[in-house]
């Protein structure tokens, strides 16, 4: 990563476009600690794709720590069967009603 002066970026923006573009992050300085970093788009698809899977971890230990500690709805395969036919409304109805539990 290299920091350049805003000033250096406006006067040399293809340099610099070509430098974020082969992957080396640029860093440009600003008051208050408000620095702002150009990236390439490859770099920011990964960094938001990294971010969703966190999420996604997290949401799935939630889940695991809840089923651990007793949570977690269990039916008998004739309801799964007859989930089948139903729509996604019918389902939590159902869910709802007979197991109240809100999905």
């Amino acid at each position: 990563m290299i920091a350049l002066k805003a000033a250096d970026v406006r006067n040399n923006f293809k340099n610099v476009c070509n430098l974020v573009a082969a992957g080396e992050p640029v860093i440009i300085p600003r008051p208050k600690n408000e620095n702002i970093v150009l990236i390439s788009e490859k770099r920011l698809s990964y960094l938001e794709k990294l971010e969703e899977n966190i999420e996604y971890e997290q949401r799935i230990k939630a889940a695991l720590d809840n089923l651990n500690n007793g949570g977690g709805l269990s039916f008998e395969m004739k309801e799964l069967e007859a989930f089948e036919a139903m729509s996604a409304e019918e389902i939590k109805a159902y869910v709802f009603e007979k197991k109240g539990h809100r999905l």
